[in-house]
């Protein structure tokens, strides 16, 4: 691959510029200069190809040296940094997604989204962050005991899955009745 611009000048921002069109290559946007939306404009949409054009490498550099030093990201932009973030850390990316606002994200982003965008990255486990969850909330942080298979009165009412809480911390009736 044949560079045509200088590293020098892009290194700091990890960035060569926001490509517009064969004719147009900017280090701004139509809405600002800030390095987060130079970034981010990139980024845009979160689809099943942003991981192709986002590679680890790349991410990891852009994360550790722009982004991470931000602080704190307007709701609206904080949907895609999480995004981001997730190709080189699901699991505190999958964390940082909890304190989202869907309605306050960016019109073409959804916490579900960002949410499903996380669990597609590898190095992403459920079951983790399901018994992350639970301790958080004083249940146990026994993964398999979280379980419907582990608890009889449930494998009964034909529920599989999490139960003993559900992924949203409830505990459903059937837990605790034996095993």
């Amino acid at each position: 691959m044949k560079l045509v611009w200088p590293l020098t000048s892009t290194q700091a921002n990890q960035i060569f510029f926001c490509i517009f069109s064969l004719a147009k290559a900017a280090r701004s946007t139509w809405f600002g200069t800030a390095r987060l939306y130079v970034h981010m404009i990139n980024f845009m949409p979160v689809t099943g190809i942003t991981s192709t054009l986002f590679t680890e490498d790349y991410v990891s550099r852009e994360y550790n040296k722009v982004l991470s030093a931000l602080g704190s990201v307007d709701m609206a932009w904080r949907g895609y940094v999480v995004c981001d973030h997730a190709i080189i850390d699901p699991m505190k990316a999958s964390s940082d997604a909890q304190e989202l606002v869907s309605y306050e994200l960016d019109a073409a982003l959804s916490k579900s989204q960002v949410l499903y965008w996380i669990s597609t990255r590898a190095g992403f486990n459920f079951t983790t962050t399901a018994a992350a969850s639970s301790s958080s909330e004083g249940a146990s942080t026994d993964p398999v005991s979280t379980m419907c298979q582990a608890n009889a009165a449930c494998v009964a009412l034909g529920l599989s899955g999490f139960c003993c809480p559900t992924p949203d911390g409830v505990s459903l009736e059937c837990c605790n009745n034996g095993s």
